[in-house]
This record gives C-alpha cells, sequence and structure tokens, in this order.
C-alpha cells in the first residue's frame, strides 16, 4: 500500500513524544508499504535528519512553515473558530504543496498525525487515519483551571475550539 503520511514536524530527532512517535511509525509502516512522507517544518533542519528518514520513504517533502505563514494561519484559526494549534501549522501555500503532492503520488492511504495536519487533508476523498495521541482539549482544561484569568480565558477557549 502507498501511505502518505503527514506530519506537523520533521520527525528528527527524536526529541519530542510527537516526533518519537511519528519517527517509529515511519520505521514500523515501512516494512510492508510504500511512504511518502510529507512533514511541515518551520525551523532549521536538522543536518541528519534527510538521512535517517531515507531508508524507510520512497520519498520525502519538506514544507517550511515562515513566520508570516505562521501569523496568517493563526488570524485564520481565530475568525474561522479553529483550533489555535491548527492555526499555528496551517498555510494556504503549504495546502497548495499538500494537494499537488497527494495529485502526483496517488496514495492509497492518508495518514496524518495530530489535528495539527488533518486540515489539509479533510476534503480529500480517500481512506485517511488521525494519530490523535494526545487530549489536547483536556490538557488546555488542565491548564486553564490552574492559570491566572488571562491565560484562563486563552486556554479554555482553545480547548473549547479543540
Amino acid at each position: 500500500m502507498k501511505i502518505l503520511i503527514l506530519l506537523s514536524r520533521v520527525p528528527y530527532p527524536t526529541e519530542k513524544g510527537d516526533k518519537l512517535r511519528a519517527f517509529n511509525h515511519i520505521r514500523y509502516l515501512a516494512q510492508n508499504n510504500e511512504l511518502i512522507l510529507c512533514a511541515l517544518n518551520h525551523t532549521r533542519l536538522h543536518p541528519e535528519a534527510l538521512q535517517k528518514l531515507k531508508p524507510y520513504c520512497a520519498r520525502i517533502h519538506i514544507v517550511r512553515l515562515r513566520w508570516w505563514e505562521i501569523l496568517t494561519g493563526l488570524t485564520w484559526a481565530f475568525f474561522t473558530g479553529k483550533p489555535l494549534q491548527v492555526g499555528y501549522f496551517f498555510s494556504f501555500f503549504a495546502k497548495r504543496e499538500v494537494l499537488k503532492l497527494v495529485e502526483a503520488t496517488s496514495p492509497d492511504h492518508i495518514f496524518c498525525q495530530l489535528l495539527r495536519t488533518a486540515e489539509y487533508v479533510r476534503k480529500i476523498k480517500k481512506p485517511k487515519t488521525l494519530d490523535y495521541q494526545d487530549a489536547f482539549s483536556a490538557g488546555y482544561k488542565r491548564m486553564a483551571d490552574q492559570s491566572n484569568f488571562l491565560l484562563k480565558f486563552f486556554f479554555l477557549a482553545e480547548s473549547k475550539r479543540l
């Protein structure tokens, strides 16, 4: 099966839980599938990242998110009621890249890690999996319960959006 894996970060180095989880999903899924990796990136790419991922992926596509795209995505999320988690990682330019990649590779299945990436492929008529590894809404609710007035308002609002 040909699987497009869509991630909100490049999964190497594996210093964060979501990156470690994604890297291990990739290693496991590569055993019996052809993988196309599409990872969003808003930081400097680790010099060994592509080398570490190439043994598992038939194709690797890194989509760079610039600061102004992040700001635009956050504004879009705020006014549309989408979670800011989604807005931070959403770019209309990146969406165009993802859609072109789907068209060019014609995957059998799309694997999205976290709600952050699901918006890119929401309307695509293909089987999809959403790896929703954390209950972000519950986490934000807990943070609201322990925060001052201003942060409480922000955390509660984000919890409801999630």
